[in-house]
């Protein structure tokens, strides 16, 4: 939905970059397409995010146990030892 949301705002956008081209010198009757436009996109985009809050992002919490399982596999963990030893041997430890 909020990828659906983004290119509508993508194709406001073109409006406003064509309707402003458009306009003739000074007497831009072209301003009324823009300002739909303008405002359009802001409302649509401010419905989406708030959408994305309340339906994915209000109350995700980490599964610390499956974070800590997945991040340190034995790869990462031959990696994060050596790192502070690294740094000692450059003299960079604090």
């Amino acid at each position: 939905m909020v990828n659906q949301t983004g290119f509508l705002v993508i194709g406001l956008d073109l409006t406003v970059t064509l309707a402003a081209s458009a306009g003739q010198l000074q007497l831009n009757v072209m301003e009324p397409v823009i300002t739909f436009a303008l405002f359009a996109s802001i409302m649509t985009m401010e419905r989406a995010v708030e959408s994305l809050r309340v339906n994915c992002i209000e109350g995700i919490t980490a599964n610390a146990d499956r974070t800590r399982d997945m991040v340190l596999t034995p790869w990462h963990r031959d990696r994060a030892e050596a790192f502070p030893r690294l740094q000692a041997m450059r003299g960079d430890c604090t």
